[in-house]
């Protein structure tokens, strides 16, 4: 009769050890579960990645896994929030995840995403710092390393070079800038790497131009009168990843993507003249690429 209890005894702890064990595996797995649906299990490259601004100040991270043929293809569809409360005057990229915004009263300030490869919310800084005051400029794009180019009211086209762009410190190569060109009246503007610069002309036509004292802002340019390479681009807004990859927002919302085989020399040659359409819906603010850009 003892030996019979002490078996049940036994069998009885045993049964407990077995059932606090799963119980802690349980909890563990979901946990892990919780964990792993709470990030995304993308990683994409940075020439891949797109931000957009949305109608509510949210700021937006997808991955277009299909950026170097065109195809329609998304890491994740939906995007990922990366960031709220984004008002600003003026957004713009720089290198390595670093994001610049202009706010209303004319700062700039720097961020730098450090979850821009897999569009996780981290953030170097998420306050932002600011590296610039002043800034009010009809157009801001950057060029690549630490390059950032502005329009005046006037059409002056300047040059500046952010030193500080690795940390947000607010060091500058030359503070008060240096003008690099006249007569830059567009309706957008954008770098597509290496010196390149896009416009897109009051009439639609797009005029390439290449920047060859960019390293040290001098006036120096391959073709002063720019060459077009489109004309119909009646967009929304546009931006490249680089590569000669243009992606442009159409009135309709329609994402297209495009790539310029031309863009070494500004010559009219394009892999798919009509484009290629990668994305529908996107009623944004504004939008642009997470690449790093060749300087």
């Amino acid at each position: 009769m003892f030996q019979t209890t002490q078996s049940i005894v036994k069998l009885w702890t045993g049964s407990c050890r077995v059932a606090a064990r799963t119980f802690v595996i349980a909890t563990m797995s979901l946990g892990q579960l919780a964990l792993a649906q709470a990030r995304p299990a993308v990683s994409v490259p940075t020439n891949e990645v797109i931000y957009a601004l949305a109608n509510n100040n949210d700021l937006l991270w997808y991955g277009h896994t299909g950026q170097s043929d065109g195809s329609f293809r998304w890491a994740l569809p939906a995007g990922q929030k990366v960031g709220n409360g984004w008002s600003v005057k003026q957004i713009f990229p720089g290198d390595n995840g670093v994001i610049y915004t202009i706010m209303s009263n004319g700062d700039l300030m720097w961020y730098r995403h450090d979850g821009r490869m897999d569009g996780t919310f981290r953030w170097a800084n998420s306050a932002g710092r600011k590296v610039g005051t002043g800034w009010n400029f009809e157009h801001v794009f950057s060029g690549g390393g630490g390059v950032i180019y502005a329009i005046t009211a006037s059409g002056d086209l300047m040059w500046y070079r952010h030193d500080g762009r690795a940390d947000g410190s607010f060091r500058w190569a030359f503070p008060e800038g240096k003008k690099v060109g006249v007569g830059w009246n567009v309706k957008h503007v954008f770098s597509g790497g290496n010196g390149v610069i896009y416009t897109v002309m009051p009439n639609n036509d797009l005029m390439w131009y290449r920047h060859d004292g960019r390293g040290d802002g001098s006036f120096r340019w391959a073709f002063p009168a720019g060459k077009k390479v489109g004309n119909g681009w009646d967009v929304k807004d546009i931006f490249s990843s680089g590569g000669g990859v243009i992606y442009a927002l159409m009135p309709n919302n329609d994402l297209m993507w495009y790539r310029h085989d031309g863009r070494a020399d500004g010559s009219f040659q394009w892999a798919f003249p009509a484009g290629k359409k990668v994305g529908n819906g996107w009623d944004v603010q504004d939008v642009f690429s997470g690449a790093t850009l060749s300087p």
